[in-house]
């Protein structure tokens, strides 16, 4: 099923679940509306199109999803952000470029499948700000990124990873936080650096793979080849089948660079 199909089969499911609330189609950009926010079904195509052949279950998942998505628009801070309530909110995210809203958010892209976005957070996901915020904010891009990482770095100051030894000595690192920002950790200077010092002190470097959203995976360059390959070929797998998909190629990273196997 393409998107357009997909979009069309949500809205038919909206205006049966939420008789009261105005749902506006977009098929041909994957978008459904309200009247103060737009919602990109990309990523929910990824996380429920495996459902489609139980349409009750469908029906019921698309309707919890948009339960939480409508007490989100309810969150002033995303419907009208002003600057003093938005920025100890702002984060950076990582994001699949395929999504249409990037066309006015404030992002930057470094590798061909994903982009680094400024977000909005709140208790049931967030919003991407865009271009018209800025200007509102009176605040650059340059500086909007730069606060959006401290913040993400304060939330992030108490990371949950797991490391996992492998028989040749070496181990690997692997980060599944709830909070939705486990893959965008990656963005985070003291966190590449505490990657390279735990995992191979001696290097510059380490890989890492950030699949979706909601994992990231790192491990040294001398790891066992058959280890790395079956990591690879996970990452691919994963890229393709798990929702909010991501990178699909590892990324080398030093404290100071990202750079995807392109």
């Amino acid at each position: 099923m393409d998107i357009e199909s997909f979009t069309i089969l949500v809205h038919a499911v909206l205006q049966k679940h939420f008789p009261d609330q105005e749902f506006v189609a977009h098929p041909e950009e994957g978008v459904i509306a309200t009247e103060s926010m737009r919602f990109g079904l990309a990523n929910v195509m990824a996380e429920f199109g495996s459902s489609l052949s139980d349409e009750e279950e469908f029906a019921q998942r698309i309707a919890k999803h948009f339960a939480q998505a409508i007490e989100m628009a309810k969150d002033s801070t995303l419907i009208a952000p002003r600057w003093e309530q938005v920025k100890p909110r702002l984060r950076l995210q990582l994001a699949n470029l395929q999504i249409p809203e990037f066309a006015h958010t404030i992002t930057f892209p470094f590798s061909k499948e994903v982009c680094s976005a400024v977000v909005i957070d709140a208790p049931h996901g967030y919003a991407y700000v865009n271009k018209l915020n800025a200007e509102a904010w009176d605040q650059t891009t340059v500086d909007l990124i730069e606060i959006a990482r401290e913040n993400l770095s304060l939330a992030a100051k108490d990371t949950k990873l797991m490391q996992i030894p492998v028989p040749t000595g070496q181990s690997f690192i692997v980060v599944q936080e709830s909070d939705g920002y486990a893959a965008a950790r990656v963005l985070l200077p003291e966190f590449r650096e505490f990657l390279i010092r735990t995992l191979a002190p001696d290097s510059e470097f380490v890989w890492v793979g950030v699949p979706n959203r909601d994992f990231l995976i790192a491990w040294p360059d001398d790891l066992p080849a058959n280890v790395q390959s079956g990591i690879r070929q996970q990452l691919t797998t994963d890229a393709r089948q798990q929702h909010h998909p991501l990178c699909s190629v590892p990324l080398r990273i030093t404290t100071e660079t990202i750079v995807p196997e392109e």
